[in-house]
């Protein structure tokens, strides 16, 4: 439901002019809603108007229409939704360049070097443009996942291993 509201924000926002500084700042704010205390303190009694301000206190000289909608969500009781709508106008504007951000999941750190291969081979292949970012994560081979296309992309030790052991047994 909040997803659904976000994106009516994101699709007046998508038309300014000034959307990339929007972004920083939506960007910035953000940040702040990772902190628990911040979190009990907009769920607290506060009056609307000072959860505004606070939020508001986070940037130096916000721009004007940053603050507009920043107080707009504040009368709207919707401050909560600050965080869905600035990562559905990231969404959104790396839709928009072909900008696509994915996740490799390895039990081993890969070099940058090798990463900026997967990245050059998928985005070729998908023609796109793609970031990486590497995961440390409890699975034996390499997965890669870009969520906004729905791709998942596996290698598995295991399989790799009962292949290759099967090739070779046809092969004798």
């Amino acid at each position: 439901m909040s997803e659904t509201i976000a994106k009516k924000y994101v699709k007046a926002i998508i038309a300014d002019k000034d959307i990339d500084t929007i972004k920083e700042e939506l960007d910035i704010v953000g940040k702040a809603y990772t902190s628990q205390k911040f979190l009990n303190l907009l769920s607290s009694n506060i009056k609307q108007t000072k959860k505004t301000e606070l939020i508001l206190s986070f940037l130096n000289k916000p721009n004007q229409k940053t603050t507009n909608l920043i107080k707009l969500l504040g009368q709207n009781g919707r401050l909560d939704l600050i965080p869905v709508i600035s990562k559905e106008l990231r969404y959104q504007i790396d839709e928009n360049n072909s900008l696509y951000i994915g996740q490799i999941y390895s039990d081993d750190k890969l070099d940058k070097k090798d990463i900026a291969s997967i990245e050059k081979t998928l985005s070729k292949k998908f023609n796109i443009k793609l970031n990486l970012q590497q995961n440390k994560a409890t699975y034996d081979g390499l997965k890669v996942t870009i969520d906004a296309m729905n791709i998942e992309i596996g290698l598995s030790k295991k399989v790799l291993k009962n292949r290759l052991k099967t090739y070779v047994l046809q092969s004798i």
